[in-house]
């Protein structure tokens, strides 16, 4: 290969990356009925070549989250690109990926609501208290209160550029008496027998915090409460799990196998463990919970 080859798989792929755009353009647009007729007619050219079925009818949800799940995916590789040199931590300043991973999370409390229809333990767990650990910009925790009209909810993390932006989102909520945004290490919890459910997406903190944290984090959960854990499927092999690992160590995550996890929450106490769906999400497709009892 030399550099006239290397150039042409370059344009490839970054004809790839512009579709991608195209389709989070069309999405935007087509929901309010807006854009320059010229560049509608192009982008609508565009997806007809680029996928192999005609652009679906969709809900504003299913809207809402593949255009999420676009930005975050370009938001992430542009990150890639201007800052290679981060390490394995998660240190995102870019407010449109921090609101867009953020929202992406508003299906799980929706979820939740749907669950609680039918499973007694959700609804019980959702009608007192609920620790989002690391909040972020705190669209999981603003749709819990609005799906769960008697909870109070408490979000958590040390990342003040994901902080302030919950703030400004809690107090633009109808919910700003019910949701409380602090500055706390998970790892330095230290509220026994409190919460009825705890949110920890593992997916976002080293192995050993989560290993340190899980201690006080059952502590922290009252009798019968649930800590529930969002588990994404395993990507096929080859590139897709190399791209997903690299995904993972610039968020600050680590791998856990089902095994692993299962052992770490009955090790510290809880029982019924057990795994159910999660949400239909572009983002996790196949994604499922870890839900745990403290006894």
């Amino acid at each position: 290969m030399n550099h006239e080859d290397l150039g042409a798989e370059i344009r490839r792929l970054g004809s790839a990356a512009t579709t991608l755009a195209a389709i989070g353009a069309e999405l935007h647009l087509r929901r309010h009925e807006l854009g320059d007729p010229q560049i509608r007619a192009t982008l609508q050219d565009i997806l007809a070549h680029a996928l192999p079925f005609p652009m679906p009818d969709l809900t504003d949800a299913e809207a809402e989250d593949l255009l999420h799940t676009i930005t975050v995916s370009l938001a992430s590789a542009r990150d890639i690109l201007h800052d290679p040199m981060r390490g394995a931590c998660w240190a995102h300043y870019d407010p449109m990926l921090l609101k867009s991973q953020g929202l992406i999370s508003r299906a799980f409390p929706r979820h939740f609501a749907q669950l609680a229809t039918e499973r007694p333990d959700i609804a019980a767990a959702f009608s007192h208290r609920f620790l989002d650990i690391g909040v972020g910009v705190a669209a999981l925790a603003v749709e819990a209160a609005e799906q769960f009209p008697k909870l109070h909810v408490t979000g958590i993390d040390i990342w003040e550029p994901s902080l302030a932006l919950a703030r400004e989102a809690v107090a633009a909520s109808a919910h700003a008496d019910r949701v409380e945004i602090k500055n706390q290490d998970v790892t330095t919890l230290d509220e026994p027998d409190s919460y009825s459910a705890i949110w920890f997406p593992i997916l976002f903190f080293p192995r050993q915090v989560v290993e340190a944290a899980m201690p006080g984090v059952v502590a922290a959960l009252r009798k019968d409460g649930l800590l529930i854990i969002p588990r994404p499927a395993p990507p096929p092999p080859g590139l897709p799990a190399l791209l997903g690992r690299l995904r993972m160590l610039r968020n600050g995550g680590a791998s856990w196998t089902d095994d692993e996890l299962v052992a770490l929450v009955s090790a510290n106490g809880l029982v019924d463990v057990a795994f159910c769906p999660g949400p239909a999400l572009a983002a996790m497709p196949g994604g499922r919970m870890l839900l745990a009892r403290k006894p």
